[in-house]
């Protein structure tokens, strides 16, 4: 298991967690996470999928993200990690029906993986609305911390394994390590490569950019993490203004 992260040990680090207020806000969030992994896993060897961190997974939830985004809502902004995605709309029109939204863009997803890897796949879907910018980035940091931790865990325990360790042995290794470079180490070791791609590690992020007057449907794949992926999404955030 990956250890728990509080989510509101977390965003009280930032001192915006007293400041979130679900159905409350400007800024919304649909937020779909992967129920069941283990059976998708089990079905999904085929597509030379065995972990949720193999680069074909990952490449198969940065299609999602933009199949996602390419829908009619048109979301402004999405994050893909291991296990979710995270699409970001802005003042979603009071008369709009939420409930529908929810479950056509859960169902859009779903829909993708289920029939990209022959496996029935169930999204959870939660709308989430946030009253400002700082809040909303404090939240897809946290996406991406989340992200991050299960990454280095699912590298760590398949490279103590293949050494020869039981899953039990294994799990103790993991958390035996002194602090998250000890732990990068080992994943670094597993990929041999001299440090563990930023795709890999810090997700992947969809947005809408300008060339040539027109609108285009952007990924991008090298995403700095903690504090420098805040002052990241402060900055592109923070130029339309709150």
């Amino acid at each position: 298991m990956v250890e728990p992260l509080n989510p509101q040990d977390f965003f009280h680090s930032f001192e915006v967690f007293g400041h979130v207020r679900p159905m409350a806000g400007t800024y919304h969030i649909v937020d779909l996470t992967l129920e069941k992994t283990e059976n998708i896993l089990e079905n999904a060897q085929k597509h030379h999928i065995q972990y949720f961190h193999d680069a074909a997974w990952l490449h198969v939830m940065g299609q999602n993200l933009i199949f996602c985004m390419s829908q009619p809502s048109l979301p402004l902004f999405g994050f893909s990690g291991s296990n979710s995605i995270a699409l970001l709309y802005k003042h979603l029109a009071e008369e709009d029906d939420h409930a529908q939204r929810l479950f056509s863009i859960t169902s859009h997803a779903a829909s993708f993986l289920s029939t990209h890897l022959s496996v029935p796949v169930k999204f959870q879907g939660k709308l989430l609305e946030f009253p400002s910018v700082k809040v909303l980035c404090a939240f897809f940091l946290w996406k991406q911390v989340v992200h991050r931790r299960i990454m280095i865990h699912s590298m760590c325990l398949a490279h103590l394994m293949a050494q020869g360790k039981s899953p039990v042995e294994a799990q103790e290794a993991y958390l035996a390590a002194p602090d998250e470079k000890a732990r990068l180490s080992m994943c670094a070791q597993y990929l041999e490569l001299d440090r563990v791609p930023s795709w890999q590690l810090n997700g992947l992020i969809g947005f809408w950019a300008s060339q040539e007057d027109r609108l285009h449907l952007t990924m991008h794949q090298d995403l700095p993490s903690g504090p420098d992926f805040l002052a990241f999404l402060m900055d592109a955030f923070g130029r339309s203004g709150e």
